[in-house]
């Protein structure tokens, strides 16, 4: 039977060859939609390491305040000070910290570094002890960051496990040193206590652009010094009482008013920013999978039509079939046989292109299970559509009387 049909298809190649586009097209679509699909429930899956219920944060805006050096700098340090003391008094705040680069912010600083032959991408934050009040970071090992880690010889960082657990495979990072290099994987020498950096506590993550960002941006926790220029760009975090409603906004805009009118402060809760960032990172799926879904139907109603015109022009053959003594299931299995093969071969064709895509870069950190298993969800999506898309063409068919097919012989 696999025989007979492999050869009625290449018997009528020229008319199969738009079909075979047709699915190999659909099927490369819809491994791309799926993988990218699958890759953000991977995402999803993983901890995020942090809390952000009932978390606000105070964003200090003003270009003139970034570009501040001597003494005005050191003074506008001293009211992001007094402005994150303000907050912490408020009756309706459990706890506030000044944090640079917070969670799910558009603030990002990152190194890249190459260990063991490897880039290794590290999100630099820097935060005040109060900070894991108000994220309630998962810590899994060692200490928090504490009060006077900014006077030490050296500074104290915290990361996460899996940068631990990178760096050093066969040992315990609490207390060990972050190796210092330069982008292309060469040993540096310390320049002063802030290239020395010891591990003294690990999280289990910091998935700083929420649950559908990428998750192999590895965290570096340190404190925030007074003398250093990032003070002045820090956001003002905090975590409020469960209940507290967004009424309390006035009350926290006047307080920041009343001790800097000139600078503009713009408030936010964590709750909309964690469904703007989801919106956004969701965005393109949705996009691509519309567009997708629009080209499935097209391809849907074409195989239709291309089937419908075929089965016509096969009246000859299909009546013969009938007057010999085919039933009409068999008339109906060879039409659906035919197309399963076409999308067999489909999916073979597109199976050795969709497997290249991460030799040639275009899959990030997707690796191969994730691919398969798109390319297999694929496969039997693709195979259940072309059977549904088979049924009316192949019930035709079975519609042809044999009368027809005999007067032509």
């Amino acid at each position: 039977m696999t025989r007979h049909v492999m050869k009625l298809i290449w018997n009528r190649k020229r008319a199969n060859g738009l079909i075979l586009v047709e699915l190999l097209a659909c099927f490369i679509v819809l491994c791309a939609v799926l993988t990218t699909g699958l890759d953000m429930l991977r995402r999803w899956q993983v901890p995020l390491g942090f809390e952000t219920t009932d978390c606000w944060e105070v964003q200090i805006t003003g270009g003139s305040l970034f570009s501040l050096e001597g003494e005005e700098a050191e003074a506008a340090a001293e009211t992001v000070m007094e402005l994150r003391r303000a907050v912490a008094d408020l009756p309706m705040v459990e706890q506030a910290a000044l944090v640079f680069n917070a969670p799910l912010s558009d603030m990002s600083s990152i190194t890249a570094s190459r260990i063991d032959g490897q880039e290794v991408h590290m999100q630099q934050v820097y935060l005040e002890p109060e900070a894991q009040e108000v994220f309630q970071f998962d810590l899994v090992a060692g200490r928090w960051l504490e009060e006077g880690d900014g006077l030490l010889d050296y500074t104290p960082v915290v990361i996460d496990r899996d940068l631990g657990r990178r760096l050093f495979p066969d040992e315990n990072p609490l207390g060990q040193l972050l190796p210092l290099v330069d982008r292309e994987g060469n040993a540096k020498e310390a320049e002063g206590p802030e290239d020395i950096r010891r591990i003294v506590g690990m999280v289990s993550a910091y998935r700083k652009n929420g649950r559908l960002g990428e998750s192999d941006i590895h965290a570096v926790m340190m404190p925030n010094r007074m003398e250093q220029d990032y003070l002045t760009v820090s956001n003002i975090d905090f975590r409020v009482a469960p209940g507290t409603s967004g009424a309390f906004e006035e009350q926290l805009l006047a307080t920041l008013r009343g001790i800097n009118p000139d600078w503009n402060y713009i408030i936010e809760s964590y709750a909309y920013r964690v469904a703007d960032r989801q919106l956004q990172q969701l965005m393109p799926l949705i996009l691509v999978g519309v567009l997708a879904g629009f080209l499935i139907i097209m391809v849907g109603l074409g195989l239709v039509g291309v089937l419908w015109q075929a089965v016509i022009r096969r009246t000859r053959e299909m009546g013969l079939r009938r007057a010999l003594g085919a039933t009409d299931h068999g008339v109906r299995r060879q039409i659906i046989a035919e197309l399963m093969a076409l999308t067999l071969v489909a999916v073979a064709l597109g199976s050795v292109l969709f497997f290249q895509a991460p030799l040639l870069g275009l899959t990030g950190s997707i690796g191969y299970p994730v691919l398969i298993l798109a390319a297999v969800i694929a496969a039997v999506v693709l195979a259940a559509f072309v059977a549904v898309c088979g049924l009316y063409p192949s019930w035709l068919a079975t519609r042809v009387d044999p009368a027809r097919a005999l007067q032509y012989e």
